[in-house]
């Protein structure tokens, strides 16, 4: 009577076991939150009679194992388990088999062992859909452990379980990276077309750029929801498209339109509407800016003469993004305006060109606008210049700026402090906010590789000018990094549950290599 009610209770607990991490799947749990949890329901299984202990390990696609999540793990396995190799220790080779291995001692096949390591024995149970492996469960039983009827069944339902959940959120992750690129791929392919429009007119393509930012800094702000702001980064780089339509002679004459040839140049914003007509969100919000971002809140502007709120929001943050941008540049009829005058205008015209309320969130956003400004410049750098914001020393500590870093010419030294501050942000999103998802590092993956791209070609013209003579292997360098951080992307899509880690820590380390190597022999070089 005893023994049925104990396989009744062991049935019982078997299935709310199952129930529970079926239930935590369905959840919005980080990855790192969802294995977590996984390992508190397993640790509390009764009749298996566990330690409340245990690590969960995914495959990387680099031949090893990475700890991702563990249950009271000591401290020394924390850190000598951080990354195994597949073929090495229990787990490795429970992975590098693809199946269970149970031991209920420390024997030779343990080989991850510390010197106050008590006698243990454990389960390694591994992760495989659909013949890939996936990663690695371990959970730990007393030393001389004596396997119960059944038990090992159960460890296979277990392994089959978690590893379909695993391979759910890595569809997921999948799912979201895509919908990233596929909205990623509508901007590029129309920063591509806006090109043929932007290479006739006298502005550069950093305009586009730095009148995205600004905007999008105030969308912030605005505290737009995730859609609207990505919506706004999506189409305000398409404000300006109809200038394709507008004859070369009045979009390329150095001096003031006359009254006929203004006329004719206010149509771009029309021309725009009809180029973007369309029934996407992506080409709404385009046409929406094209068609109102000349607009002014008195109503006096063009194309239609709306006023207040009768111009859609995106225009009205456009409108400021641009004429900020124009007047803080140069062009072939105006110098670049100081950005005191500049900020002064945006202040005085407040309530009359611009919307009040936005032009507070716009002044709110000061330093941001600043930095923008200062990093997404259209002519080449100087070396006494600095980028006009100053780095942040309140980040996480992950990567600290300190005077070994400094290769003492002024405005790389403030470019590598950005390109800091973007090593925190990654790292905050994916160690400190419990793996946010790799989908959520891939805007802050594109502004690296787009930054290390305007740094680096700034950084080899200041090698060139000053005749350094190990520019081109500096060169080489600077293009392998490139291809490391194509390779993460790529990487992402296959592995998105772990590569994030291996990305932060790589920039980290490559970075004050770097810098404290190759970039200090140009300082050296210069101060002979």
């Amino acid at each position: 009577m005893l023994n049925h009610f104990a396989m009744h209770s062991q049935e019982f607990e078997t299935e709310k076991a199952i129930s529970s991490l079926l239930k935590a799947s369905l959840r919005d749990y980080s990855i790192k939150e969802l294995l977590t949890e996984i390992l508190a329901v397993l640790t509390k299984i009764s009749w298996l009679n566990v330690f409340p202990q245990g690590a969960i390990f995914l495959a990387n696609g680099k031949e090893e194992l990475v700890l991702l999540a563990h249950h009271k793990l000591a401290p020394e396995l924390q850190n000598l388990c951080a990354t195994i190799k597949i073929g090495s220790c229990l787990c490795g080779l429970a992975a590098k088999e693809k199946k269970i291995i149970f031991n209920n001692c420390v024997n030779e096949d343990h080989t991850i062992t510390f010197e106050s390591m008590k006698p243990h024995g454990h389960y390694n149970i591994p992760l495989v859909k659909d013949d890939k492996l996936l990663g690695v469960v371990v959970l730990y039983v007393p030393h001389g452990h004596k396997q119960q009827k059944n038990e090992t069944l159960f460890m296979e339902m277990l392994g089959d379980t978690i590893s379909s959940i695993i391979a759910k959120k890595i569809l997921e992750e999948q799912l979201k990276i895509s919908h990233y690129e596929i909205a990623e791929s509508q901007s590029e392919t129309m920063r591509r077309l806006l090109a043929a429009s932007e290479f006739r007119d006298n502005e550069t393509g950093m305009h586009i750029k730095r009148m995205t930012e600004y905007a999008v800094a105030i969308g912030k702000q605005l505290h737009l929801s995730a859609q609207d702001m990505a919506l706004l980064q999506q189409g305000a780089p398409m404000h300006d498209v109809g200038k394709i339509g507008i004859p070369d002679t009045i979009l390329l004459k150095p001096g003031a339109l006359t009254k006929e040839e203004f006329s004719i140049m206010k149509t771009h914003t029309v021309i725009g509407g009809d180029l973007l007509k369309g029934s996407s969100d992506f080409l709404r919000a385009g046409r929406e800016i094209a068609l109102t971002h000349h607009e002014k809140w008195n109503g006096s502007r063009y194309p239609k003469g709306l006023k207040g709120s009768e111009i859609p929001l995106f225009g009205r943050i456009c409108a400021i993004a641009d004429v900020f941008d124009a007047l803080t540049s140069d062009r072939p009829y105006k110098k670049k305006w100081p950005l005191k005058k500049a900020f002064q205008f945006m202040s005085e015209n407040a309530g009359s060109h611009f919307d009040p309320v936005l032009i507070t969130h716009f002044f709110n956003a000061k330093e941001e606008i600043l930095r923008i400004h200062a990093i997404y410049q259209d002519e080449i750098i100087e070396q006494d210049q600095t980028l006009g914001f100053e780095y942040d020393s309140n980040n996480t500590g992950f990567f600290l700026w300190d005077d070994s870093l400094s290769v003492g010419i002024d405005i790389i030294d403030s470019q590598h402090k950005y390109l800091i501050n973007i090593a925190n942000d990654l790292y905050s999103k994916m160690i400190l906010n419990d793996g946010a998802g790799a989908h959520a590092i891939m805007p802050a993956l594109k502004l690296l590789m787009d930054y290390t791209e305007i740094h680096f070609s700034q950084e080899e013209k200041i090698m060139q000018d000053c005749n350094y003579p190990n520019l081109q292997s500096h060169k080489l360098i600077h293009l392998e990094f490139v291809e490391k951080l194509n390779y993460f992307r790529q990487c992402i899509k296959e592995y998105p549950l772990v590569i994030s880690q291996e990305i932060v820590f790589f920039l980290r380390d490559w970075l004050i290599k770097h810098i404290q190597g190759e970039d200090t022999r140009i300082r050296n070089y210069l101060s002979t």
